[in-house]
């Protein structure tokens, strides 16, 4: 189930712009988990998988910025970047 704006408040999706944020997506024996600053936002669970991660794409609707993007696999490192 997608949420939207239109039917859920999802203000606590809301970031302060002017500072860096440090944002985690967890995924886990089919378990999501979006913590933003050591804070759990949202928790989702799935039925079936849609496979591996080929690749990811970050989208800002104004201006933004990413520092550094760190993908694990297993706790392993599987790509890494700094300065975007």
């Amino acid at each position: 189930m997608m949420k939207t704006g239109f039917q859920y408040d999802l203000t606590y999706l809301t970031l302060d712009r002017s500072k860096w944020q440090d944002i985690h997506i967890l995924n886990q024996e089919k378990n999501v988990k979006l913590v933003m600053n050591r804070d759990t936002v949202l928790e989702v669970s799935y039925e079936k998988s849609i496979g591996q991660i080929l690749g990811t794409s970050i989208e800002f609707h104004g201006s933004g910025s990413v520092d550094n993007i760190l993908l694990k696999a297993d706790g392993v490192p599987v790509f890494e970047g700094e300065g975007f």
